[in-house]
């Protein structure tokens, strides 16, 4: 997790888990396989007790001037009013160095609808519910996004929500 060039995995120390067994232990940093979101608590099955991170130390008003211009640029560039996920897609790193929500406005999607489904208007890698969006909306807008920036961009997008409950 992260956003504007930071990552939870660079104050990452420790985590206490449960595994499957049932069995309580310490996962250090060099065994999370830490990647672009990604890692070892995506792929196994841990329950998580407790972190450990190593912040830095700053100035309070420091911190408080950048919560400060991180919160009015969301405010400005996401639509924090509706409904949503989050970002849908993963930045495509691999394809091109162009992020997923550029790719989608460059094709003129948003406000594109499907049900109580829509691309956001203010950015393009969010889906908002409008009120009436259905699982399978968002499903529907999803797959449509990703067919179109395949065939006419050549880049794969691979979400970066997770589904859950669905087979």
């Amino acid at each position: 997790m992260g956003a504007r060039g930071q990552e939870l995995q660079n104050y990452f120390l420790s985590a206490q888990v449960i595994d499957v067994q049932g069995n309580t232990r310490v996962i250090k940093k060099k065994d999370c396989a830490f990647g672009y979101r990604d890692s070892i608590f995506k792929h196994q099955k841990f329950i998580i007790l407790e972190v450990l991170f190593q912040l830095r130390q700053e100035e309070k008003a420091k911190i408080q001037q950048a919560i400060k211009q991180l919160t009015d640029l969301r405010q400005t560039t996401q639509d924090l009013s509706s409904f949503s996920a989050g970002c849908v897609f993963k930045n495509p790193t691999d394809q091109t160095t162009v992020p997923a929500a550029k790719l989608i406005d460059d094709l003129d999607l948003k406000g594109k609808k499907i049900g109580g489904a829509q691309i956001s208007s203010k950015h393009a890698n969010f889906i908002i519910n409008t009120g009436t969006a259905t699982a399978e909306d968002v499903i529907m807008l999803i797959s449509y996004i990703k067919q179109q920036v395949r065939d006419k961009c050549g880049v794969q997008l691979q979400e970066e929500i997770e589904y859950v409950g669905f087979n």
